[in-house]
Formats: C-alpha cells, sequence, structure tokens
C-alpha cells in the first residue's frame, strides 16, 4: 500500500501537472464546478462524435458491400452464361462419335443443329473441327465452308496443347458484324484421343448478355457496368459502342486481374471516349469480380458523390445535432449548479470553524430539501463532537492495542497458510514420489528457519524408517545411509508413539533413545501421517539453542499434514499408472489373439475343406471341378502365407532385422508394375483407378519389391474403405531430392483422433469395425517402417465422410533430384479401369 502511496505521488509531482493540478486545488467550488461540466461536456461530445462517425463508417461498408454483392450476382449471371454454352457443347458429344474420318456425318450433322438451337438466342453459329483445326460441318449451314483453316487461332492452338476446353478473346463475327467470343472443347475417343473440336460462337451483344448488365443502372442514376477482358478491353458495357474499347477505369483492371481477388476501390474515371469538362475529374466507385469461366472480370460502380451522398447527409446532420444539443445541455447545468453551490458555499465556512475547533455556533442555512437535510446534520454533528471526543479518544486507545494484537495473529497464521500452500503447489508440480520429496522438503527450509530435513518413511515389510530424501546439511549424519528401527532413535519413537519431539541440544543429551545428530542441533521430529495410517517421519534440525516455538510448530504440523497428502497421492498416482498400463497391456493380447485366430481359421478353414474333399473316396470330382478346388486352396494358401509374412515383417520391423535391397530404379516403371498388378482386381471390384505420373521419369532409390508391397497395401486400403464405382486416385509429384507418391480415396475417411493410431500395429479402426473389414491391422504400420527404412515419410491427411490421401516420400537418385527441383506436378493423365 505505502509502495503504491508513493508511486501516485510521483505521478502527481510530474513536473507538466503541478501547476495545473495546484491551480484547480486553488479554486472555489463554483469555477472548479464550470470546469469539471466543461470537460465532461468536451469527453461527450467526443464520445458521441466517435460514434457518429462509426454509425457513418458502417453505412459505408453497408453501401460498398452491396456494390460488391451486385456484381458478383452480375459476374455469377455471365459465368452461368458461359458454362450454360459449354455444357451444351458437351452434351452434344454424348449422342454422337464426332470422328471426322466417319463414314456418314447424320448424326453429328443434327447434334450441332440442336446444340445451336439449345443456346439460342445467345449463339452465332456451331462448327465441327478436326483434330488440326479444319471445320468439318457447321451450323447455320454455310456459316463458314466446309475445310476452312481455324488452326492459326489461339484458342483452337490452346485446344490442341492442353486439351481442355478454352475462351477465345473477344472479336467482331465477319459474318454478323457481331461482338462475339468463341466456345471450344476437345473430342476424345475411347481410348483417351484427341479425335476432333466442338466450337460456338457466343453473341456478346445479346440480350442475355446486356441485360445482365443493365441491371447495375439500378443503383443509381450514374450507374454504369463494364465486362472487360484480361487486357482491361471492354466485352461488354452498358455505354453502346465501347466493343473492344479500353476500360473507363483500365488500371483498376489489370492490378485486379494480377492479384486474382474482388475489390471495391474508387478509382480516377477515364473514358475511352471525348467527355465533357467538368467529368474529366470524376472519380467512381467501382466494384470488381473475376469470371471463373473466362479471363474475364465484371466492374460495376457509380460516381463517388452519388454513391456516398446518403452517408454524407447523415454525417453532417448527425453532428450538428449533437453539437446543438450539447451546447443547450452545457448551459442549463451551468445555471443549476450556481443556484447549488451558493448554500453549500455558506456550509463549507461553517464547516471550516467546526474543523477548527469552534464548536460553539450553530449552523443554520434556511433552505429545504437534501441541503437543509445536511445543514440539519451538520448542527446535530456539532453538539454530538463535543461528547464523542473523550470517548473517541480512548476508544482509540482500546482499538490500537486490539489491532496490534490481531496483526500479529493474522501474520502468524499468513505464514502457515504460505507454508502449506508452497508446499502443496510443488507437490502438484511433480508426478514422482523422489521429485516431490525434494522440492517440497526446499520448500519446508525456506518457510521453517530450519537448516536440515529429511524424511524417512516406513518401510510395510521390514518395519523400518528408510531416509527416502534429504536437503540440507546432512551429511554430517551417521544415520543418513541406514534405515532405523522403531524406538531406535527419537525417529522411530516418533514413528512408535506418534507424537512429535521437540528437542533442545541439553534436552537430547538426556533423552532416551539418543539422537546421532551433530551435537549443539536442535531438532524437531514429527509423523507423517494419511488416512490409512502412518508413512513416516519428518526430521529437522538447526545450530540454535531452542527448538521450534509454538508458532513455528503450528507450521510444521500444517505442513506435515500437507505432505502425508502429497505422499499418498503420489503413491496411489503410480498404483493407478501401473494398474492401467497392465490393463491395456491384457486388453492388446486379446484383441491380437483374437484377430490373429479369426484371419488364420477362414484361410485354414477353406483349405482344409478343400483339402478334405480331394482326399475322399466315396466322391467322385471331375478334373474341371478338381482343378477349381486347387486354385481355392492355392489362394487361401497365398492368403495364409501372406499374414505370416505380415507378422514376419512387423517382427523383423520392431527388432531392426528387415533388410532393403536398395537399387535405382525408373519410377515410371515401378508405378506401371504396381498398377498393373492392381488394375485388374480394382475393375473386377467396380472401382475406377486414375493415375498421374511425372513429365520425366526418374529414377529412385528403393528396394523395388517391397515399394510395390507397399502402393499394393495402400490401394487396398483404399479400396477397403470406399464404395464401389468410386474413383481411386494415384499422384506423383517431385519436391527437392524425393519423389512424393499419393493415393486417394472418396471413402469413410479417418477422425482425428485416429490419424496416427492407424499406423499402430494391431490397431483397427471405428470404420473396420463398422464395415466388418478383415485384417490383422499390421498393413499400415509395415507400410510406415519400410518408407521410414528407406529415409522417407509416410502420413495420412483425412475427414470424416470425405476420404483420405496417404503420402509416401521416396528418395531420388542423385542427378535425378538435381534435374527435377523445382518441378511442378504431372500434367499426363492415365485412366485405367471401368468403375
Amino acid at each position: 500500500m505505502r509502495g503504491l502511496l508513493a508511486n501516485k505521488a510521483q505521478v502527481i509531482r510530474a513536473p507538466g501537472l503541478t501547476p495545473l493540478l495546484r491551480g484547480f486545488k486553488g479554486l472555489n467550488l463554483w469555477p472548479r464546478l464550470v470546469i469539471a461540466v466543461t470537460v465532461g461536456f468536451l469527453i461527450l461530445f467526443g464520445i458521441f462524435s466517435l460514434l457518429s462517425l462509426k454509425a457513418v463508417n458502417d453505412s459505408t461498408e453497408r453501401i460498398l458491400t452491396e456494390r460488391l454483392v451486385i456484381t458478383q450476382m452480375a459476374a455469377r449471371e455471365i459465368d452461368r452464361l458461359l458454362e450454360r454454352g459449354f455444357h451444351e457443347l458437351e452434351k452434344a458429344t454424348e449422342f454422337a462419335a464426332f470422328d471426322p474420318d466417319a463414314p456418314s456425318l447424320t448424326e453429328e450433322a443434327h447434334m450441332l443443329a440442336h446444340a445451336y438451337g439449345r443456346v439460342g438466342t445467345l449463339s452465332l453459329g456451331v462448327y465441327f473441327l478436326d483434330t488440326q483445326g479444319r471445320v468439318v460441318l457447321s451450323e447455320p449451314p454455310g456459316k463458314l465452308p466446309q475445310g476452312a483453316d481455324l488452326s492459326g487461332e489461339a484458342h483452337i492452338n490452346k485446344v490442341k496443347e492442353t486439351g481442355t476446353r478454352s475462351v477465345s478473346d473477344p472479336f467482331v463475327d465477319p459474318t454478323t458484324g457481331k461482338p462475339a467470343v468463341a466456345l471450344t472443347i476437345p473430342i476424345f475417343n475411347s481410348d483417351g484421343a484427341r479425335i476432333a473440336m466442338l466450337s460456338g460462337l457466343i453473341d456478346l451483344s445479346s440480350e442475355e448478355i446486356l441485360g445482365s448488365l443493365r441491371h447495375s443502372r439500378d443503383i443509381g442514376q450514374t450507374g454504369h457496368a463494364e465486362l472487360v477482358d484480361s487486357r482491361g478491353l471492354i466485352v461488354a458495357s452498358t455505354d453502346f459502342g465501347a466493343f473492344l474499347k479500353p476500360g473507363e477505369h483500365i488500371e483498376l483492371y489489370l492490378r485486379m486481374f494480377q492479384t486474382g481477388e474482388t475489390g471495391v476501390e474508387t478509382v480516377p474515371y477515364v473514358p475511352w471516349h471525348a467527355t465533357a469538362e467538368e467529368k474529366q475529374d470524376e472519380h467512381h466507385v467501382m466494384a470488381f469480380v473475376p469470371l471463373s469461366s473466362a479471363p474475364w472480370g465484371m466492374a460495376v460502380g457509380g460516381t463517388d458523390r452519388e454513391t456516398f451522398a446518403p452517408v454524407t447527409t447523415l454525417r453532417n446532420t448527425i453532428l450538428l445535432a449533437g453539437a446543438v444539443s450539447l451546447i443547450i445541455l452545457w448551459v442549463l447545468t451551468l445555471i443549476g449548479a450556481r443556484l447549488l453551490v451558493r448554500p453549500v458555499t455558506k456550509l463549507t465556512g461553517n464547516a471550516r470553524q467546526m474543523a477548527a475547533g469552534n464548536l460553539e455556533q450553530p449552523i443554520h442555512v434556511g433552505e429545504g430539501g437534501e441541503i437543509g437535510a445536511l445543514a440539519d446534520s451538520l448542527e446535530a454533528m456539532r453538539v454530538q463532537l463535543k461528547e464523542s471526543m473523550g470517548k473517541a479518544l480512548r476508544w482509540g486507545e482500546e482499538l490500537e492495542t486490539k489491532v496490534r494484537e490481531r496483526t500479529e495473529e493474522l501474520t502468524a497464521r499468513n505464514r502457515q497458510l504460505a507454508a502449506v500452500s508452497a508446499v502443496a503447489t510443488v507437490a502438484n508440480e511433480f508426478r514422482d514420489l523422489e521429485g516431490m520429496l525434494n522440492r517440497c522438503l526446499e520448500v519446508t527450509l525456506e518457510h521453517s528457519r530450519m537448516e536440515t530435513a529429511v524424511v524417512r518413511l516406513l518401510d510395510g515389510q521390514d518395519n523400518r524408517l528408510a531416509v527416502a530424501c534429504a536437503r540440507g546439511d546432512f551429511s554430517d549424519f551417521p544415520c543418513r545411509d541406514r534405515a532405523v528401527d522403531l524406538g531406535e532413535c527419537p525417529c522411530g519413537e516418533v514413528a512408535s508413539k506418534g507424537a512429535p519431539l521437540y528437542l533442545s541440544p541439553t534436552e537430547r543429551k538426556s533423552f532416551r533413545p539418543s539422537c546421532r545428530a551433530p551435537e549443539a542441533h536442535a531438532v524437531a521430529v514429527l509423523p507423517l501421517k494419511s488416512s490409512k495410517g502412518l508413512l513416516g517421519v519428518l526430521y529437522l534440525s538447526r545450530r540454535q539453542e531452542e527448538p521450534p516455538g509454538p508458532e513455528e510448530r503450528e507450521t510444521l504440523a500444517a505442513i506435515c499434514n500437507q505432505l502425508g497428502i502429497a505422499i499418498e497421492n503420489a503413491r496411489l498416482v503410480r498404483a493407478l499408472g501401473q494398474v492401467q498400463a497392465q490393463q491395456e497391456l491384457d486388453r492388446m493380447k486379446a484383441e491380437f489373439i483374437s484377430a490373429i485366430s479369426h484371419e488364420l481359421r477362414t484361410p485354414l478353414g477353406f483349405i482344409k475343406g478343400y483339402a478334405t474333399t480331394l482326399l475322399r473316396d466315396d466322391i467322385a470330382v471331375d478334373p474341371a471341378e478338381q482343378r477349381e478346388f486347387l486354385q481355392i486352396v492355392d489362394e487361401e494358401a497365398n492368403k495364409l502365407q501372406r499374414m505370416i509374412d505380415e507378422l514376419l515383417d512387423a517382427s523383423r520391423l520392431q527388432g531392426g532385422r528387415l533388410q532393403m535391397d536398395r537399387r535405382p530404379v525408373s519410377l515410371k516403371e515401378l508405378l506401371e508394375g504396381a498398377l498393373h498388378k492392381a488394375a485388374l482386381n480394382l475393375q473386377q471390384k467396380g472401382y475406377t483407378l486414375v493415375a498421374q505420373a511425372p513429365r520425366n521419369d526418374v529414377e529412385v532409390l528403393v528396394d523395388s519389391s517391397r515399394i510395390e508391397q507397399v502402393l499394393h497395401n495402400l490401394l487396398d486400403n483404399a479400396v477397403r474403405y470406399s464404395d464401389p464405382g468410386s474413383q481411386v486416385e494415384l499422384g506423383v509429384t517431385i519436391e527437392n531430392k524425393h519423389a512424393v507418391v499419393s493415393v486417394k480415396d472418396h471413402g469413410d475417411g479417418v477422425p482425428p483422433e485416429e490419424l496416427e493410431r492407424i499406423f499402430e500395429p494391431f490397431y483397427r479402426g471405428k470404420s473396420s469395425r463398422e464395415r466388418g473389414t478383415k485384417g490383422t491391422g499390421l498393413g499400415l504400420a509395415i507400410c510406415r517402417g519400410i518408407i521410414e527404412s528407406h529415409g522417407g515419410k509416410l502420413w495420412i491427411e483425412s475427414s470424416p465422410g470425405k476420404g483420405s490421401i496417404f503420402f509416401c516420400t521416396l528418395p531420388l537418385v542423385a542427378g535425378d533430384a538435381a534435374e527435377n527441383r523445382g518441378q511442378k506436378n504431372a500434367e499426363k493423365t492415365m485412366k485405367k479401369g471401368t468403375g
């Protein structure tokens, strides 16, 4: 408290504040009220202004958000129209082969007419192109002559190079004179080879396109919209005749295209055409949203003056009304304060006389209400003060004595509480008994003014007291390395009787049994007890003539009680941990025996059944059935062999004996080998396998048979936990010195709490139990062991219900690692399986 007051005094004596505070203290009540009221109203006006500005800012944000939403809606409408054109072209390929080399193109011509009609007023024409970009058919017929070469068009070349759909730059259709854009898609045969292309012309001046832009006029008289390409040129606009002219805000458009973000900004108005002089310095509030179906962007906005007009009016109205209201309130408040101050000033003079010791003059102000009541109270106080002065002096002396005694008592209690709290705190910080006792004894020495502290715990078997922990100077004690019997010394005496001992050096000489502690030591021995009985003793000593006094003894007794609780808790925690560990071990043993017994029983049952059938003489088995039975026996024997191999691999991994024959291997050949073995099985079960290979083949330093085993297990795992008809994806990327192989499924997924546990041996997750899949739970554990033996990593990314992706890294051969550093993801796609 004294430190706080001192700091406060230092603040008040600051050089800049001292003159102001002294001047304020020297003023009378009326000037003080004027200053306080004025400052209060200024603060209130400031708060009111801040709240008003916040309301204005919120209104501004709402206006900008609404403009961005309008722009997003217009952009989505343009995206929908473009996607509709792509959809009709792609749908046409589902009903005709579109093979330029086919003997008859009747179906193709029919589907072109159908697609042209489906697109409606948006369409200016549809072309069927061969793989080189030459016109095979067109709709309407004769739109382009057969054989017309479009291979020089950029969007045609993009489709030829990438095999994906494209959108051309805007242009003027020479046959209609209308602004247009071409949508082109590739056509593939059953082998995945591109054989042709379909291209459709979209009318950018159609009502459907311009109608989406005209809605922007609803935002105000200056509202306008522009659809621009990545060069900032106008594709469509509410301004007639602006096609392929520079956008009115081209700097904003180009910057937004670079970042790929949406936004709302206030930007200069730079029209592509001549404009009136008063509009040359205009600024527009424009919202920009990029399209997802084409490299275009939608911009909607209006002048900043019209956009922010409501906000400006609101701000000026609020500030003016607030200022006038606060001035009126300030004047009325000062008038009321002046009327209040007059009687208070008179009462102040009377109070000063009372403070000076003049209790003879009566107090009267001639006012009613609270001020009159205050005057009457002061008068009553004046009368009572004379009677109370004597009593107050006597009571003050008595109270001072009681406060001193109570303070000393509370100080002692606080010391005891601090010692017990410190012991309890450090006891909760440790789980092991020895560490807890060491720290507790250090705290005990800090709070007890003792020099040596020893805990002797009772051994339940031989009933002796052994040193569990010691702190302080304990090296000179002869009994430091030995246990003592009950009754052998003061420690044994306290343990046998359960009562504490406090001995001075003189009392120690005559006490029996004698204590072996060094001479001139006062000792204290206290029992450590719990609800189950005696735990041991606490031995304390110091080089003083007197043992601990009454106050110290209460503190030591409280510490012993807390130590007893801490020792009992530590033992309970250790016992509980042993029980839990044994229960977990028993559970794992039971699950392992159950899983292995179940998995081994199934193939053994098949082998036993079919072998017994073949050996029976009373059943005639023709050669075909006999071969079928032997194939089943062979398959089940292979399953049995695989389970035994998994168990052996798991044992070798645990013992560090799993050998790896690492050699440079072509990554492409390694993946093709694994895919060849897995594709037929996946196809028979109704799954689709999609694989992505690196653009350039690289070599990895691996044991090829072990890596094939890992890939087989990961693909088999994807099949186990996803439904037939879904897709399994195998991907490869090159990152620094490793190849990263991923296996993705679209199945059940793995809960977050199981992401690491699924790699534990014999662990089977919730999805395994729900689907009833078979297995020993060793596959993923073996896979991780194999990958880590190669110096790689195996991990999973998954969400429940969204499938899983397993990743593993394989080391590249040194030359390939340097050559492929920084290479991007694979672009070549191979599809296997029919789904």
